[in-house]
């Protein structure tokens, strides 16, 4: 039976590429225009209460950009 698992270095090497491709702010994230600009506006407002954001939830597919937004998001922050 072949063995499925990859080697611990060509994973480390994927999460790297995917780390080094993702954009890291908003000018770089094309698309969904709407979200964008509804979490910059939550994102204000937590930085002028001098507080955290409560929470946000992101559900859809995957390829949809929802942890690529996460990133961006703790950057900002």
């Amino acid at each position: 039976m072949e063995n499925l698992s990859r080697p611990q270095e060509k994973i480390e090497d994927d999460e790297n590429l995917d780390q080094t491709l993702r954009p890291k702010s908003w000018e770089g994230y094309i698309g969904q225009n709407k979200v964008k600009e509804n979490i910059k506006i939550i994102i204000e407002a937590a930085k002028r209460r001098g507080e955290p954001i409560e929470h946000l939830l992101f559900y859809g597919g995957s390829g949809l950009g929802k942890t690529t937004i996460s990133h961006i998001i703790a950057h900002e922050l």
